[in-house]
């Protein structure tokens, strides 16, 4: 005996209706780091300030690479173009904080796809700086105000990148999205 939701996946035919009750998405962004610093700009993650007084994104927006490719994922998902199609617009009207792309992204998913819910979020970030460990737990619990998720279904890691690429060397961060949507 078993929960009725539990699916046979064995042979390629049991993956026919599969599909239609998950689906899942992957987005990426990355951004250097401006040269100076400006004060109504700080560089965001998850939706918390990582700017240390120093940093911010050579963006036009707050460089929130975790809100940017959580947005991508969540499109990607549900067949939609990037983020950028209502994120530009949005920030030279000047939104400029990427909460309201996340909002703007929750919308389009349920009107298309009402019957999806986001139920897992994978994040991974790559860069010398800032140290995320500190605001780690920050972090988790905005993603969860922000997208109505529990904490335990929010996966978050980071690696400095060790100096191998331009991320590794401090000049800018990179961040990889995974998100699975289902119909339960």
């Amino acid at each position: 005996e078993c929960d009725t939701k539990n699916q046979k996946i064995t042979f390629a035919s049991d993956f026919k209706n599969w599909n239609e009750n998950i689906k899942i998405g992957f987005g990426e962004d990355a951004h250097r780091f401006a040269k100076n610093f400006d004060p109504e700009k700080p560089f965001r993650l998850g939706n918390i300030d990582m700017s240390e007084g120093s940093l911010s994104s050579d963006g036009n927006s707050d460089g929130d690479l975790i809100l940017h490719s959580l947005c991508n994922a969540i499109l990607s998902a549900i067949g939609e173009k990037t983020f950028d199609e209502f994120a530009t617009p949005m920030c030279k009207s000047g939104l400029t904080n990427s909460k309201y792309y996340l909002q703007k992204t929750l919308e389009i998913l349920s009107e298309k796809f009402p019957e999806l819910k986001l139920q897992q979020i994978i994040i991974s970030l790559e860069g010398l700086r800032p140290k995320i460990q500190p605001n780690h737990e920050k972090i988790i619990k905005s993603l969860s105000e922000l997208t109505g998720l529990v904490s335990e279904n929010i996966g978050l890691t980071y690696t400095t990148g060790e100096g191998l690429n331009s991320y590794g060397k401090g000049e800018g961060m990179r961040s990889w999205c995974f998100v699975v949507l289902t119909s339960s």
